[in-house]
């Protein structure tokens, strides 16, 4: 495979970077918002899909997070939540999530669904004013290779279980070092749109290989990857993994620290291995534009 680099910044190609490979196009137009950290609504034609965008301000140093004014449109479903026709949360954290808005925003978009692992159904039964959208609520299973397809009107979802990161963290009680995420539901997500094809992979990292590839999504097609910023870790296996259990025609990098969209650029070009174009986002509630 020839190196095929392409760094954009908010749709800007980085100087002196060449045009993605003919097969790297994407499929039909879509609108791409990134909204914050991982959150980003997808729109094609009438049809919108929002992940990991239904979470709260707060005082995250490692992480955007939504404004006020975001949030208010969340709850509200105004403009451009409005055109969600489906809402997925691919695991419970705080900077993915937050029950309060979920349910507001349900509330406020009655042709909508969410769907998520059953730890986030498990916080919405907690929430007030769950059980006006009970019915539109759909817990799927997140255990490690489930695989379980959904169809909302043109929006097909398959939700993949993929394990959550690995964060170590030292036990008071024991002294040992134990894996902080060990009991996190986390979903990745497959979803065709329109005809326009992503994937998310929520916080899970890219080292295994047979963990992505057991999905076959190359056959199914992977117009853009969203994957977090655990991807920059063991770099030569990570890519590996994008290549041959992805196969995307873009990849857009997430969970960024806010000051590392200034860097995360050069990061990319530096890199000697064969990878996809990649598209860097802007400042929350940009749009993404696709070279």
């Amino acid at each position: 495979m020839r190196r095929a680099l392409a760094v954009a910044v908010c749709g800007l190609v980085g100087t002196g970077s060449p045009a993605p490979a003919e097969d790297s196009r994407p499929g039909p137009a879509a609108r791409i918002t990134y909204v914050a950290n991982e959150g980003f609504l997808v729109i094609v034609g009438d049809s919108g899909v929002l992940v990991d965008g239904l979470f709260a301000p707060g005082p995250l140093d490692w992480a955007d997070v939504p404004s006020a004014d975001t949030r208010r449109r969340l709850e509200t479903g105004a403009p451009p939540f409005d055109e969600v026709r489906v809402a997925l949360v691919t695991h419970r954290h705080v900077d993915h999530f937050d029950p309060g808005v979920a349910v507001a925003f349900l509330r406020s978009r009655p042709g909508a669904d969410l769907v998520g692992p059953p730890q986030v159904e498990e916080r919405l039964k907690a929430t007030s004013g769950f059980e006006a959208v009970a019915s539109r609520v759909h817990a799927v299973p997140a255990t490690p290779g489930a695989d379980t397809s959904l169809t909302f009107g043109d929006v097909t979802v398959r939700a993949l279980g993929i394990l959550h990161s690995v964060y170590m963290v030292k036990d008071e009680s024991t002294g040992e070092m134990v894996n902080r995420h060990r009991s996190t539901e986390n979903l990745g997500f497959w979803v065709d749109v329109g005809g326009f094809t992503f994937f998310h992979n929520g916080d899970a990292a890219l080292l295994e290989v047979e963990e992505y590839c057991r999905f076959d999504l190359p056959s199914a097609g992977v117009d853009v990857a969203f994957l977090g910023s655990v991807f920059w870790s063991a770099t030569e296996r990570t890519l590996g993994t994008v290549r041959r259990c992805l196969a995307p025609g873009h990849v857009v990098p997430m969970h960024l620290r806010p000051d590392e969209r200034s860097t995360i650029g050069e990061r990319i070009e530096a890199l000697d291995d064969p990878h996809p174009p990649f598209v860097v986002p802007g400042s929350p509630m940009t749009e993404i534009i696709l070279p």
